[in-house]
């Protein structure tokens, strides 16, 4: 495991994958779930993912490391650290960027409905006692 920064410094979500190498990353990643079935939501082969547990084969390109990330449900940042493309002291300017609704997955949605009408329901509490 890296050891470059602590995972907390780093503002990464996903820190228990962030701070580890690509081959850890992805073990970690894939352990207890279908391979197959995360190989076909970051539009690789299966073969790609078994390599990449294996240690075997290479670094992915960024943009297969990024999609694997997705397909795990993790940020992109974090299978960039993961993989080496980034540094954790990089990350120190990185902006988190607005999604449209268009853009934002249905559980993005629902997780800030939620918050805005938790919000809500306080507010009206709050005025009325």
């Amino acid at each position: 495991m890296r050891n470059a920064l602590p995972c907390a410094a780093s503002g990464v979500s996903a820190c228990q994958y962030a701070c580890m190498d690509w081959t850890e990353y992805v073990s970690a990643g894939i352990a207890g779930r279908n391979q197959e079935d995360i190989a076909l939501m970051a539009g690789v082969s299966q073969s790609s993912v078994s390599r990449w547990a294996r240690g075997v084969g290479g670094r992915p390109s960024v943009e297969n490391v990024m999609a694997f990330a997705r397909a795990l449900g993790d940020t992109p940042v974090a299978g960039l650290l993961a993989a080496g493309y980034l540094r954790h002291d990089e990350l120190e300017g990185v902006i988190r960027l607005s999604v449209g609704l268009s853009d934002a997955t249905t559980d993005a949605l629902l997780t800030e409905l939620g918050r805005r009408l938790n919000l809500h329901v306080s507010v009206r509490k709050g005025a009325t006692g």
